[in-house]
């Protein structure tokens, strides 16, 4: 990842400071912790950026609770992503896990609602490695618990905080993609996009939740399949399962579509 020399966690870091100030200043409920969202390209270093903000704000400089967790952890179990991708067997956005439509959007409700709460709470985990690098959802009893209340919450994935669009305006788009060759929106059935644009209209009430929002560019979206390839070997050597390369392709290339297409007139969702 040494293409982006810049440093992200100092710049994060300098942007929320200020927010949390004001944020403490104004919030009626003592409890009420700033939440903050984070996107970005895949293996763009969010999980990175996620853990070395959450190190700094609970250093004895600030000395603040900081929970974290990703929309990555809250992926229906392996069963119900097999049901959806068996019953739209033409939706290639479907044959894998990472489209919106795949995440248990109820469950990531409850976990933000409860940390917003100022409860004790359990996170959500899923294991990628297991069933040849699908996935499964882990048992509840092997959440990892946060002690309430907290400072702060990052919730952190590829798709967060996106937003649909409209149908008229998403037609326009697939069409002018596919007319012009330019970007993956074109290369999926126009019905396959507006059933995951619509799955994403579910999401805006995670996105309702934000007090502040991030998001990591790339100078070149190329740059994301080496990424990706990267933490799935390094996750393939220390569990001993995961994606083949030629998987991690149609992985990205399936989540690629929404919003990260070098045509900035096919992007789909807003945010």
């Amino acid at each position: 990842m040494s293409s982006l020399s810049v440093d992200k966690d100092s710049i994060v870091l300098s942007f929320l400071l200020p927010l949390l100030e004001h944020h403490k200043a104004n919030i009626e409920s003592p409890k009420r912790p700033l939440v903050v969202g984070l996107t970005g390209l895949q293996g763009s270093g969010k999980s990175h950026l996620v853990a070395s903000l959450a190190a700094a704000l609970s250093s004895e400089s600030y000395n603040l609770r900081v929970a974290v967790f990703s929309i990555d952890d809250v992926y229906y179990p392996f069963s119900k992503l097999e049901e959806l991708r068996l019953s739209h067997p033409q939706n290639r956005l479907l044959s894998h896990r990472g489209e919106p439509g795949t995440h248990d959007v109820e469950l990531a409700r409850e976990t933000l609602n409860s940390l917003i709460r100022g409860e004790t709470t359990a996170i959500p985990s899923f294991d990628k490695s297991l069933n040849d690098g699908k996935g499964d959802r882990v048992p509840r009893s092997e959440w990892r618990v946060m002690e309430g209340p907290v400072d702060v919450v990052v919730f952190e994935g590829w798709c967060v905080g996106f937003r649909a669009t409209d149908e008229e305006e998403a037609k326009g788009k697939w069409r002018l993609s596919k007319d012009s060759g330019v970007g993956l929106l074109g290369t999926h059935g126009l019905k396959d996009i507006l059933w995951v644009n619509s799955e994403l209209r579910a999401y805006d009430v995670l996105t309702d939740t934000f007090d502040a929002f991030v998001h990591l560019d790339a100078q070149e979206l190329d740059y994301v399949y080496n990424w990706r390839l990267e933490q799935e070997h390094a996750m393939i050597q220390k569990r001993g399962s995961g994606m083949t390369d030629e998987q991690v392709f149609k992985f990205i290339d399936g989540c690629k579509w929404p919003s990260f297409d070098s045509g900035r007139s096919t992007k789909l969702v807003e945010y």
